[in-house]
């Protein structure tokens, strides 16, 4: 039952940023286009401000579920390099205008969907699930077509957080 506390947590958190960042900002090219604009709204918080916590709360309150859920598969270490990898995106929010940071932030955006992906499939099997996910991000990537990465990444995050409910 903590599983489910947990994850709530972290779906109402994460989600609830993201709407209150749409509505204060704007509809954005991608999520972490809101990283600089909450940055400017508090800008006594230097580069790491409430995006940055946000984006690394999220997806640490992930890890104990993903790993508990994956207990005795040889896959499960792909659930704990998921949310790990969305700490890299976390920690470099200036990656707009800094390279390292730009680097370190591709870097960790892309693998945390490589492994998202590879432990749905590997850990408990729902590849099922993954299919129409990736075809409404297909679908909203053709059909918002300045936000496309916006649509495909929430898909994404819809995707994980419907799979861990699934086996809470």
């Amino acid at each position: 039952m903590w599983q489910y506390y947990v994850l709530s947590g972290s779906a109402v958190v994460f989600f609830g940023f993201v709407y209150a960042g749409v509505r204060i900002f704007g509809l954005l090219s991608c999520y972490s286009a809101y990283a600089p604009k909450w940055g400017a709204k508090w800008p006594n918080l230097n580069q790491f401000n409430v995006w940055t916590v946000v984006t690394i709360g999220s997806a640490l309150l992930m890890v104990p579920v993903i790993l508990t859920q994956g207990e005795g598969n040889p896959w499960q270490f792909l659930g704990f390099l998921a949310p790990a990898s969305m700490l890299l995106v976390g920690a470099s929010p200036d990656y707009q205008t800094d390279k390292f940071q730009w680097w370190i932030h591709q870097i960790g955006a892309w693998s945390a969907v490589g492994w998202t992906i590879g432990w749905i499939i590997a850990v408990p099997k729902l590849l099922w699930v993954v299919i129409p996910f990736a075809l409404a991000a297909v679908g909203l990537s053709i059909w918002k077509k300045g936000t496309w990465m916006f649509w495909a990444e929430m898909v994404v995050y819809l995707t994980i957080y419907t799979v861990l409910f699934m086996n809470v």
